[in-house]
């Protein structure tokens, strides 16, 4: 195996990543994308397959778009770009964190009694009791 080193992307449930993998010699030949330990049954999309609702792939010649769709909190792990090669394939390896997407909101307002309101009934904020509630809203 020869590869280069790791790249990281981010993103939340329910949204798309793209991923561009690029090789100096990867012109002409097969390009994929696979999880985890990348053996033949990892492999999930190639440049020679036709995409799917979940995994494409855009062959542009010396590099290649991944796209991931509608992401889960499953899809976090381990993924290669790799490039088939005469002699040993090229890897790229990347790390996908999926979070849930949920945000606590910076909220700033001059009476407290209206912000605790707020952040009380926010629903993105659950999870966090009163207290957590008030002090992330303070700052």
């Amino acid at each position: 195996m020869t590869w280069t080193e790791a790249l990281t992307v981010n993103g939340s449930v329910g949204g798309t990543v793209r991923i561009k993998c690029t090789h100096v010699n990867a012109r002409s030949n097969t390009k994929y994308f696979c999880k985890g330990e990348c053996r033949q049954q990892d492999v999930l999309i190639t440049s020679e397959t036709r995409g799917s609702e979940k995994y494409s792939i855009e062959d542009k010649g010396n590099a290649f778009i991944t796209t991931i769709r509608n992401l889960q909190l499953k899809d976090t792990g381990t993924y290669w770009c790799g490039i088939g090669r005469i002699g040993p394939d090229t890897y790229v390896e990347l790390h996908l964190k999926v979070d849930d997407g949920e945000r606590i909101p910076f909220l700033c307002f001059t009476s407290i009694y209206f912000l605790f309101l707020t952040a009380q009934h926010s629903s993105s904020l659950r999870g966090l009791d009163k207290t957590q509630k008030c002090r992330v809203c303070f700052g």
